[in-house]
């Protein structure tokens, strides 16, 4: 049998140790690193709004520059149609651009929310465990201090509550909450008993008496039994087995690849606007277009790509720029109200500069389809070409247009067009008409119904009327109004 003395000294040490097993406070250090992603995860609202902003500027700046296109179509000039073209795919882009940022606006509101919810829920705990801490008190605390008796302010700074009203243009924050690194068991279990009521190990610390909990926080990632100590099993989880944890990292890895900004900015200058046609998506899309229009196959390799495009907006210089860039970028507008002023460049021009020259253009263009067209209308037979080629008399004489003159003038020709002849055979006479154009006599006036025959004549109003005329046409020039209008 043991004596009173060692029966009291082995209690004593088996006490001793149920304390060193029970309790235990959380780790400040590990509770920082906590605190750190909880910064990170709260952040993410900044990039989405900072990413936005930079994508809703780079829209309205895409359609400026796909109205400056527009402008550049009308004018006559060598690269007319590869502006039309490279508007044709701006237009396309812009498409996709829309709905790129649709995406982003919809899934950044649901990331952020997920991730921020993630946060509070995480600063809810650390600063419920803070109010355990007290200078002077680490013996009756849930915060084992990582140095000194008390806390150190700028580890647990994280689970502070931002502002929420700021913007971010790096992606640091949404990277690290989808990567979520959190602590592990061992950097989160004090080595001593703090006398921390939450980690009891029956589960009475809450309630007290019988009413024994298994407890868990944050959705899990922390968790005990009511029958195991913490040296026993491990306590803190993954993030794959915390619901909230979890739900957070998986919004901020499906709002990641959308906040990558690839997307071509408006040109400004000759070798921006380059760097836009030579951008892989603004090519994608002229691609597209020529495939559309059947001026480049569907099969087509890379090679033959870059071969049509160089044909389009002509093979790079050698400063790096386009022969389209460079005419573009010479190109000067005089704007009204600014006579006194220099003639803008079209990357100088504001989108309502570029309307408003435009629609001058396209009066323009209506103003001069108004106007008559001179057009030559096709010349009857002459017979005077005829009759002058003939050099023999016998040959002349047979002509039915034609007479043999024996005495003519020096240089003239002996056979002539006759044109009573001419009418008496039957042969039409081409007459000058006003206007400038022409049409041939009426052989038919006097004849009969009866005798009123094609192919030269038509019986037509109770009168028989030479069906020969030549009616004069008109033809209005074809323009690109309705293109731009």
């Amino acid at each position: 049998m043991y004596s009173n003395e060692k029966f009291a000294f082995l209690l004593f040490v088996t006490t001793m140790h149920l304390i060193k097993a029970d309790n235990e406070p959380f780790k400040e250090a590990g509770l920082g690193k906590l605190c750190s992603l909880s910064r990170k995860q709260k952040a993410v609202s900044k990039e989405v709004a900072g990413s936005l902003d930079t994508y809703t500027g780079k829209h309205i700046n895409l359609q400026a520059f796909q109205t400056k296109l527009s402008l550049l179509i009308t004018e006559n000039a060598d690269f007319a149609g590869s502006a039309m073209l490279l508007a044709i795919a701006t237009t396309k882009l812009i498409q996709e651009h829309a709905t790129a940022t649709q995406s982003l606006a919809i899934q950044g509101a649901k990331s952020a929310a997920a991730t921020a919810y993630a946060a509070g829920r995480t600063d809810e705990l650390v600063n419920f465990l803070k109010q355990t801490a007290h200078p002077t008190t680490d013996t009756h605390s849930c915060i084992e201090f990582a140095t000194g008796t008390q806390l150190s302010p700028a580890l647990l700074s994280g689970c502070a509550t931002p502002s929420f009203t700021e913007k971010a243009t790096a992606l640091e924050a949404t990277a690290a909450a989808a990567q979520s690194e959190v602590p592990g068991d061992a950097e989160l279990q004090g080595s001593d008993s703090k006398n921390c009521k939450l980690t009891a190990d029956d589960g009475t610390g809450l309630f007290g008496g019988t009413n024994a909990i298994s407890l868990k926080l944050l959705d899990g990632f922390y968790r005990h039994t009511k029958s195991q100590t913490w040296a026993q099993a491990a306590r803190v989880k993954t993030v794959a087995e915390s619901k909230t944890p979890q739900a957070a990292q998986t919004a901020a890895q499906t709002l990641q690849p959308l906040l990558q900004d690839n997307w071509p900015a408006a040109p400004t200058d000759e070798q921006t606007l380059t760097a836009f046609i030579n951008n892989p998506k603004v090519q994608q899309q002229i691609e597209q277009s020529l495939n559309e229009t059947k001026q480049l196959s569907e099969t087509a390799d890379s090679n033959e790509v870059a071969t049509k495009i160089n044909s389009i907006f002509g093979a790079p210089l050698p400063n790096g720029t386009r022969p389209f860039a460079s005419e573009v970028a010479h190109k000067r507008f005089q704007v009204k109200g600014t006579e006194g002023n220099d003639k803008l460049s079209v990357f100088q021009l504001t989108p309502k500069q570029a309307v408003q020259l435009m629609a001058e253009k396209i009066a323009a263009l209506k103003q001069e389809a108004k106007k008559p067209a001179k057009v030559e209308c096709p010349k009857g037979p002459d017979g005077r070409e005829q009759c002058n080629a003939i050099d023999k008399q016998d040959k002349c004489d047979e002509a039915p247009q034609c007479t043999w003159h024996m005495t003519v003038k020096d240089g003239g020709k002996k056979c002539q067009f006759n044109s009573t002849k001419a009418t008496e055979s039957g042969v039409p006479v081409a007459q000058s008409q006003t206007g400038g154009t022409q049409t041939y006599t009426d052989k038919c006036k006097d004849k009969k119904k009866d005798d009123c025959k094609s192919p030269n004549c038509k019986w037509e109003n109770n009168a028989c009327k030479d069906s020969s005329i030549l009616v004069n046409k008109k033809f209005a020039p074809s323009m690109a109004v309705t293109l731009v209008s």
